[in-house]
């Protein structure tokens, strides 16, 4: 069960929880969006992924999550979410390519 989910947004979009997300467990949702390396590579930027149990990219397409966060602390931070969460429940998304 995702508890706390931290939703990574590319395109900006709007987002809530829904009553799915509710009903699958999530009691609390966050979310994070920038187009910039230097926002992704700041710590206080990445700090809600040290308590997120899971993660879920939304918006465009893939080349844009590694043109933002790759080689940045987020990107750290997603790792570690990766290798120290159930795997089950740790990260997914919905991108139109």
């Amino acid at each position: 069960m995702v508890r706390r989910l931290l939703v990574v947004l590319i395109a900006g979009l709007a987002l809530a929880a829904t009553e799915g997300e509710r009903k699958a467990g999530v009691l609390q949702l966050e979310v994070v969006h920038t187009r910039s390396r230097a926002v992704a590579d700041l710590s206080a930027f990445a700090a809600p992924l040290k308590e997120a149990t899971g993660v879920w990219f939304s918006g465009e397409s893939q080349f844009r999550l590694v043109d933002v966060y790759r080689d940045t602390e987020t990107h750290g931070e997603l790792w570690a979410v990766l290798v120290t969460r159930d795997l089950a429940e740790v990260l997914g998304n919905r991108i139109a390519v």
